[in-house]
């Protein structure tokens, strides 16, 4: 139902679903055909893409995050005409609405990697991108609790970004647009505590090493995994091989 062909204007009108995983590509192919041709002969036909993929990514920056759980565009027109005899969109200015898709995207310690790859990339249509274009990125994050540090505490929060940028002025038909998120003022420091045991006694024995281990950017401290590589039990003379982490 969101796409119409108008046979008698040459034109499809296309309404975008407003969920990325309902979204789907829209391709157009033209070819000439002569009267004497004859309907068994075969027919080659070459497809064009006529919508914009849009996809997120986080950089070499890892970002003070932990897990993505949404990601929104809006100010982005979501109803438009294409035409047949020029290939041009036309776009309608008043149809702009929020388009999103729901994630559930551990990314803590990761960098490179795209948010919304698959069935959750938005298929939007091609069009000028105003000032009202943005995106929104919800997310959730860790840190370490100032009463118990050996618990996390859970926060929510937005990041927002314009969508038009001096590279990226217009969406065009058959682009696959990705959106790099950076935070080139954010420095990580990386801290691994571990709280010595009490004395042991003439008898020997076994007690428990408390370890914190966290990634501290622009005051928010996220645990990070930690592992053994190797130790020793008689003052360094010997090396075993590690096995513990967490």
């Amino acid at each position: 139902d969101n796409v119409q062909f108008n046979v008698e204007k040459q034109t499809v009108e296309y309404t975008t679903p407003l969920t990325a995983d309902d979204q789907s590509d829209l391709l157009y192919s033209e070819r000439e055909i002569s009267l004497g041709q004859e309907a068994a002969d075969s027919l080659h036909l070459t497809f064009d893409h006529m919508l914009t993929a849009v996809r997120f990514k986080i950089g070499s920056h890892q970002l003070p995050v932990s897990v993505i759980k949404s990601i929104t565009i809006s100010g982005v027109a979501t109803r438009g005409t294409f035409d047949c005899s020029t290939h041009e969109w036309t776009a309608d200015a008043g149809s702009c609405l929020s388009v999103s898709c729901d994630l559930d995207y551990n990314v803590t310690g990761l960098e490179n990697v795209i948010l919304n790859s698959g069935e959750n990339t938005f298929m939007l249509l091609p069009q000028e991108l105003s000032n009202d274009a943005m995106v929104t990125i919800r997310h959730e994050y860790y840190t370490v609790s100032s009463e118990d540090p050996t618990m996390t505490e859970t926060h929510t929060g937005e990041i927002t970004a314009k969508l038009s940028t001096g590279s990226t002025p217009a969406w065009e038909p058959g682009q696959c647009i990705t959106y790099t998120l950076i935070d080139k003022k954010a420095r990580s420091e990386y801290y691994l505590e571990v709280e010595a045991p009490e004395d042991f006694g003439p008898e020997g024995g076994t007690q428990a090493i408390n370890v914190l281990s966290y990634k501290h950017i622009e005051g928010v401290r996220t645990p990070m995994r930690w592992a053994v590589q190797n130790y020793s039990s008689d003052g360094g003379k010997t090396w075993m091989d590690g096995g513990s982490s967490n």
